[in-house]
C-alpha cells in the first residue's frame, strides 16, 4: 500500500507493533537469528525464549528455537513448540514439516510419512510436503513411494511428472528435486 498517500490524506497507518513489549520482542527476535546466522545456538535459544517470555505468539521466533533445539537434537522439547504454532500462521506449514522430520528423526517414520500424507493431501497447490514425503521414504530405502512423491512434487511445481511428460525446459532451481527423483529410480 502506498503509506505517504494514505498519511497525506489524514488516515492513519497501522502500527508495525503495537505495544513497547511487542517491539522488544521483534528486536530480540532479531539478534537470536543474527546469533543463530553466526552460529551461537546457545545465544539464539536465549534471544528467542526472552522474545518468546514477552510475546508467547511469535510465529518465526517460536520456528528459531524449536529449529534450533531440533538441529541439536532435542527433538522431545522442540516439538511441543512446533505444535504451539498457530495453524492460520503463515508459518504453520513449515512447522508442520520441521515436526514431520523430527518424527522421522526421533525413529517415528509412521507418524512422519503420515503426517506428510496428510500435509500432501491438504495442499495440492504445494510441493514441499511431497518433496520431503519423497525424501523420508528414499532414507528408509523405499525407493518407489519415494520416487512416486518425488513425481507428485514435480507436477505441482509445474516441471511434469516421470519420463515424456517432464517439461521441456524446468525451472533450474527444481535440480535438487530431480536429482533426489533420479537416486530413487536408480
Amino acid at each position: 500500500f502506498d503509506g505517504d498517500r494514505k498519511l497525506k490524506a489524514g488516515s492513519a497507518l497501522p502500527r508495525a507493533v503495537e505495544t513497547a513489549g511487542a517491539g522488544l520482542a521483534e528486536a530480540l527476535f532479531d539478534t537470536a537469528s543474527l546469533a543463530r546466522q553466526g552460529g551461537a545456538n546457545d545465544l539464539t535459544l536465549v534471544f528467542s525464549r526472552l522474545a518468546l517470555g514477552l510475546r508467547p505468539d511469535f510465529p518465526l521466533a517460536q520456528l528459531l528455537l524449536a529449529d534450533v533445539l531440533s538441529r541439536q537434537g532435542r527433538l522431545d522439547e522442540a516439538e511441543p513448540i512446533y505444535h504451539a504454532i498457530d495453524p492460520a500462521s503463515p508459518a504453520a506449514d513449515y512447522a508442520r514439516l520441521r515436526l514431520a522430520v523430527n518424527f522421522d528423526e526421533a525413529g517415528r517414520t509412521d507418524e512422519a510419512v503420515a503426517e506428510l500424507r496428510r500435509m500432501v493431501a491438504l495442499r495440492p497447490e504445494g510441493y514441499d510436503a511431497a518433496m520431503t514425503l519423497g525424501d523420508v521414504l528414499r532414507t528408509h530405502k523405499r525407493f518407489a513411494e519415494a520416487a512416486e512423491a518425488y513425481d507428485l512434487a514435480l507436477r505441482r511445481a509445474g516441471a511434469g511428472g516421470s519420463g515424456p511428460a517432464v517439461a521441456a525446459s524446468p525451472n533450474p532451481q527444481l535440480w535438487p528435486l530431480f536429482y533426489a527423483r533420479g537416486i530413487a529410480l536408480e
